[in-house]
């Protein structure tokens, strides 16, 4: 991409910043009341929150509390994001339930939830494609407000989902009342950030507002030649077109330069003796690039019939092409312990996602019952194109003394390929409230998906539909106002394209869970809950015993296990977020042997996050802030076979910040003990994360 068209997307999608210096906004006079109450009962997309503690989620769709949802939900709030400077990946460590096995310098999320790989959300519309880029690219969450994760089968909610769970990113709404933030940040490795948010009235009525967030990042890295440059612009308005009706615009661009991205190093000298010794956890073998562009553009419409019922559509149009070039991949080690082979690639893909979703929200009684109903339509094609040149390898290196400047080989393999995913979604659930100690939540969908997969190569084209229903059914009973008891149980599918060898096409993969909680607001401003569950997820495509190349349906794998989370104020300026989670997941049915009864790869059975922060409220020291976290996860096997552990580890990080006038001032130290994290990349491949770093911040909120 060139750099003036780089620079114009900038500039139209800026618009809005013009806009909101111009002298009408500078003159803006605070919105009168009846507009101020108007913006306040508008059903919009953002949840609400009190520090740490959340009150309800945006992704359940129904505008319910979560004490009313029979359902575990977990909520990373704005200021603990805030508080901890999270990123992307580092702030879904405050879940355990949660694994994220993306390396250090990597594009995207790669997210296990309970066990099962899991897609990713972006204010409730789930992206089908390319491990989710379509909800957020990179590691900024700025324009985000919060995180929601919402454990087990969402499909009533999404359609096509992970029976794990569902990680849902909410963006932050234009605002009446004017709110001004800037930021920036330096830190190890060359790290600078640099970020501004803001939002307002464009008229003197307040009847349209908008907002601005953007960030750009540069950042080097612990690996041997690795960055990340990563720009960020998120402009939206919304306009109120009458007392009851709001229209909002939002667009997205993303540029995200990653700088010999990370491919993993042997296991056989990382976390496996080598008889030459241990390889550097600098050492980076890869010797590429990677661009990823990413442009987005939405509205949705609100419109309030009355009090009790109301109806939202949002239509959401998302292309994002990503490009490896120069890419090496690395392969297996040879017997000397130091030499490593080496396979050049190239890699161009592109994404489409075109969505709309449209749910119709009411209120009424049948005598002394209440109902609060919640009916929705959701339509979308995805579509995706792969292409991939793979050369003849490059000249082995020494993985402790390695010399990069090689020649590359002739071209040898390609690969063009591409897949479209079509989906319609129907579904309705009703909260059926008997009295204010129990309430039953019934609801169902249906889905009908056609799916194509393309070879340009080989030429040819396989096409399958299919069909699912996905009940829910939740019972509540609520001995007191602030308890809450629930028992669920929920339903998901997922498509997977293939045949038997008869011709007969692959049915979706289908997970069940029967989930047990409880949540307590313990004071009014912390919240502790509970979740035992169970999923099975069975069509699982497992080698055919008897035709080889070819697969049946005949695996299953289970995943149960038992979540702790407590979130919320203790004392004035004491904040915590703390959550426990062990996950028993196991493979309980397939054709390969080595695979029978193994816990299912990248799992973890015990895993925990804490952190905690305190602010003076009164006094001299009026304005100071401590905080501090630890994260512990439990080793956990590199593959199904279980033939290879990755060993746990415990994160230590640490905050001090002082806030006055506006300014806020903030010293972060990430990792205290400096006990690097592995992941698995590939097979026999594992790779580091979360070195030592500091940073230091300075922002000013106006």
């Amino acid at each position: 991409m060139t750099a003036p068209r780089h620079l114009f997307r900038l500039a139209l999608l800026s618009l809005p910043l013009a806009i909101a210096a111009s002298p009408v906004h500078a003159q803006a006079e605070p919105q009168d009341a009846e507009a101020e109450q108007q913006a306040r009962r508008e059903i919009i997309v953002t949840g609400r929150a009190s520090g740490y503690q959340a009150l309800d989620a945006v992704g359940t769709r129904d505008g319910a509390a979560l004490l009313d949802t029979p359902q575990s939900v977990q909520v990373l709030t704005e200021d603990l994001l805030r508080d901890q400077r999270a990123d992307t990946f580092s702030a879904l460590a405050n879940v355990p339930s949660v694994r994220n096995s993306a390396p250090a310098n990597f594009d995207g999320l790669r997210v296990q939830v309970r066990g099962f790989f899991a897609p990713t959300a972006l204010d409730g519309m789930l992206s089908k494609v390319g491990n989710g880029p379509a909800a957020n690219l990179g590691p900024d969450l700025t324009g985000i407000e919060r995180i929601e994760v919402l454990l087990g089968p969402a499909s009533l909610l999404f359609g096509n989902s992970s029976p794990g769970g569902t990680i849902n990113f909410i963006t932050k709404q234009p605002e009446a009342e004017p709110g001004y933030f800037v930021t920036a940040t330096l830190g190890s490795y060359d790290f600078f950030r640099a970020e501004a948010d803001l939002t307002g009235p464009l008229d003197q009525s307040g009847k349209i507002s908008y907002r601005l967030s953007t960030s750009v990042r540069d950042q080097g890295s612990f690996l041997e030649g690795a960055s990340t440059r990563n720009s960020v612009i998120m402009p939206s308005v919304r306009a109120m077109l009458g007392d009851r009706t709001s229209l909002t615009v939002e667009g997205a661009y993303k540029l995200l330069d990653l700088d010999r991205q990370n491919f993993g190093l042997p296991a056989v000298g990382t976390i496996l003796a080598n008889p030459n010794g241990r390889i550097s956890r600098r050492r980076n073998v890869n010797t590429g690039s990677v661009e990823v562009e990413q442009h987005r553009i939405g509205a949705r419409l609100v419109h309030e019939f009355s009090d009790d019922w109301s109806v939202s559509s949002i239509l959401r149009f998302v292309d994002t092409d990503y490009a490896a070039v120069g890419a090496e991949l690395p392969g297996a080690l040879a017997a000397d312990g130091r030499t490593l082979s080496r396979t050049p690639f190239d890699s161009f893909d592109t994404y489409g996602e075109t969505q709309m979703q449209t749910t119709l929200r009411g209120r009424f009684a049948t005598g002394a019952v209440r109902h609060e109903l919640i009916a929705g339509l959701d339509l979308s094609r995805s579509t995706a194109d792969f292409r991939y040149r793979e050369f003849d390898p490059s000249a082995p290196i020494d993985i402790f003394s390695p010399v990069y400047s090689v020649r590359r080989g002739a071209l040898n393999y390609t690969y063009d390929a591409g897949n479209t995913l079509r989906e319609l979604g129907l579904f309705l659930q009703d909260r059926i409230v008997f009295s204010d100690q129990w309430s039953l939540v019934l609801g169902g969908r249906y889905d009908s998906f056609e799916q194509v997969d393309t070879d340009l190569a080989a030429n040819t084209r396989a096409r399958q539909t299919g069909s699912a229903f996905s009940p829910r059914v939740g019972l509540i009973f609520k001995p007191r106002e602030a308890v809450s008891l629930y028992a669920s149980y929920s339903k998901s599918f997922q498509p997977q394209i293939g045949r038997t060898v008869t011709g007969e096409a692959f049915a979706p993969t289908r997970g069940e869970q029967l989930e047990l909680g409880a949540k307590v607001n313990l004071t009014e401003g912390l919240t502790g809950s509970l979740a035992v569950y169970r999923i099975d997820q069975t069509n699982v495509a497992t080698p055919d015993p008897v035709n080889v190349g070819f697969s049946v349906l005949d695996g299953e794998q289970r995943s149960q296990g038992v979540e702790l989370s407590l979130a919320g104020t203790i004392l004035p300026g004491w904040s915590i977020q703390a959550s426990y989670a062990y996950l028993d997941a196991e493979i309980t049915r397939t054709n390969t042997a080595a695979f029978q009864g193994r816990q299912v790869q990248r799992t973890s059975p015990h895993s925990a996050n804490i952190w905690s922060s305190y602010e003076v409220q009164s006094g001299p020291l009026k304005g100071l802030g401590f905080g501090g976290g630890v994260t512990l996860v439990d080793k956990r096997p590199v593959n199904n076979a279980n033939t290879l552990t990755l060993p746990g580890y415990t994160l230590l990080d640490a905050v001090i910040s002082y806030e006055i006038d506006g300014w806020r001032f903030a010293l972060n130290a990430r990792n205290l003990t400096d006990s690097f994290a592995f992941d698995a990349f590939g097979p026999g491949r594992v790779t580091y994360g979360t070195p030592r770093t500091f940073e230091g911040t300075v922002s000013w909120s106006f």
